[in-house]
Parts: C-alpha cells; structure tokens; sequence
C-alpha cells in the first residue's frame, strides 16, 4: 500500500493511497516505524 506523509503543526499525519487519513506521529521516522509495523501484520 502507498502512504502520504503530511507535515502539520509541529507532527505528521499520514494517509492511504486514498486520502484517508490513518494516524499520526512525533515525527517521520515514528511515522515510518509504524507504516512498518502495519505492513508486516
């Protein structure tokens, strides 16, 4: 599956393919880290 990464007010929001909204970070890294986790599940 493809993820947007959004910068917004000091953290990051992330997003499917589809625009919808899935969850948000501390930072890209923490945003990545668990775009990971979701994957191997």
């Amino acid at each position: 599956m493809n993820y947007r990464i959004k910068y917004k007010s000091g953290h990051v929001e992330v997003y499917d393919e589809h625009g919808d909204f899935l969850f948000s970070a501390d930072n890209a890294y923490e945003a990545e880290q668990e775009i990971q986790n979701i994957e191997a599940a």
